[in-house]
C-alpha cells in the first residue's frame, strides 16, 4: 500500500486481504462454515462464538482503522465493527460459492458509499 493511499483505497486493500485470506486458507474458512451450520443444536459452540463475537468486532475495527486492538472505543466495535462483520460475513459466503464473482474491495467501498449517500439507482447510470 502506497503511504499516500487514501481512506478508500485503504478500505479496498483491506477487503482485498480479507479475499486473499480466504483464498489462502480455504479449508479453515470451509470448515469454519461448517460449525457456524451447527451453532443452532450446539449450544456450547455457539456460547463458544457468542464469547468470541465482540473481540472480532473490535479486531475488525482495528485491522481497516490500522491500529492497535485496545485503541478501538467501545461504541466503534459495536457499531462499525458490527457493519464490518456482516460485510466480512456476506463477502465469505459469497466467495464460499463463487469466488470470481465475489465483490472486490473497491466494489464494497462503492457500494458503501452509494447506500450512505442515498445514491443507490444514480440517475446518470440509467
Amino acid at each position: 500500500m502506497k503511504p499516500d493511499a487514501s481512506y478508500d483505497e485503504r478500505m479496498a486493500a483491506c477487503w482485498d486481504s480479507l479475499l486473499e485470506g480466504f483464498e489462502n486458507d480455504q479449508a479453515f474458512w470451509a470448515a469454519q462454515f461448517e460449525m457456524i451450520g451447527q451453532l443452532p443444536g450446539r449450544p456450547e459452540l455457539r456460547e463458544r462464538f457468542a464469547a468470541v463475537l465482540p473481540s472480532g468486532r473490535e479486531g475488525l475495527v482495528a485491522v481497516f482503522e490500522g491500529v492497535e486492538d485496545d485503541r478501538v472505543p467501545a461504541v466503534a466495535t459495536r457499531t462499525v465493527g458490527s457493519v464490518i462483520h456482516a460485510l466480512f460475513i456476506g463477502l465469505w459466503v459469497q466467495w464460499l460459492i463463487d469466488p470470481a464473482v465475489a465483490p472486490r474491495g473497491k466494489d464494497i467501498v462503492e457500494g458503501m458509499r452509494r447506500i450512505v449517500e442515498g445514491r443507490v439507482l444514480d440517475p446518470s447510470e440509467a
